[in-house]
């Protein structure tokens, strides 16, 4: 589900990463926002502590904080960018079932930037469409989602925060994990983050 809209960040990051002409120095006071949920992100929940029952039903995403980080070689020259995706709003709703069924539906709308050797080549809003589904599996704090789509297959998230409010997943993609299709030109890929959804 997360990965098609990784993967657009991915897209996003190599068509700026030529715009040179439009690159501005990064703004001193710039930030990522910092996630909503109050939990350190990096203190995982303890697998002992996890309930798996309180997965289930609807849940909305309330936070989506998420750095890609590609690296290419540009004329014998090595470029790292990184585009930087920020949640503005969405409506879209993931469902866990008790038969290990997921489903995810509705549209967010994302803030890119990208930046590449402390420029800012540029920053666009985005509204993406989801619509998928597989089986869902926890394990300790780690979280499987198995998407329908061959495409996409399996992911994998460490779990933060699960209760009867709140799930928050710390994300750690590689370029294996993102599934990558062979011929995107980049060295390597990954993605860190953090995703926060609400009970509904």
């Amino acid at each position: 589900m997360l990965k098609r809209v990784i993967f657009f960040s991915f897209l996003v990051v190599f068509s700026f990463s030529f715009l040179s002409c439009e690159d501005e120095s990064l703004p001193e006071d710039f930030e990522l926002n910092e996630p909503t949920d109050p939990t350190d992100p990096t203190d995982p929940a303890d697998p002992n502590d996890v309930n798996e029952e309180s997965i289930l039903g609807d849940w909305l995403i309330e936070d989506y904080n998420v750095e890609a980080v590609t690296t290419f070689s540009q004329n014998g020259i090595e470029i790292t960018t990184t585009a930087i995706s920020e949640l503005v709003e969405s409506n879209q709703v993931i469902t866990f079932t008790d038969n290990n069924q997921y489903t995810a539906q509705g549209d967010f709308e994302i803030k890119i930037t990208v930046i590449s050797e402390g420029q800012v080549l540029q920053e666009s809003f985005e509204t993406i469409s989801t619509a998928s589904s597989g089986t869902w599996a926890i394990d300790g704090n780690t979280l499987t989602l198995n998407d329908d789509d061959p495409d996409l297959g399996e992911s994998e998230s460490t779990i933060i925060t699960l209760n009867n409010e709140t799930l928050s997943l710390e994300l750690n993609l590689t370029e294996e994990d993102l599934n990558i299709p062979e011929g995107f030109p980049a060295d390597s890929v990954t993605a860190d983050g953090q995703v926060i959804y609400t009970k509904l």
